[in-house]
């Protein structure tokens, strides 16, 4: 028998409800299951848009340094 995804987020639900989930627990699996149900948001295009040039600010010294040999 292959689950829904309605049926998924059912169980889900009530196992938060009956107390088996903490709320961070129920969340975080909320979202996977919405992410992976390929559920966009209105702000989702926008933060995926490609850009033209990258801005760093830093502070000097030995990462710095680093960051000039490697980066």
């Amino acid at each position: 028998m292959k689950l829904t995804t309605t049926k998924r987020l059912e169980r889900l639900h009530d196992r938060y409800a009956n107390g088996d989930l903490s709320r961070r627990t129920f969340l975080t699996l909320t979202a996977a299951a919405a992410a992976s149900a390929g559920l966009s948001m209105p702000w989702m295009g926008r933060a995926l848009a490609a850009v033209q040039e990258v801005r760093f600010d830093g502070w000097g010294g030995t990462v710095q340094d680093a960051i000039d040999k490697f980066a």
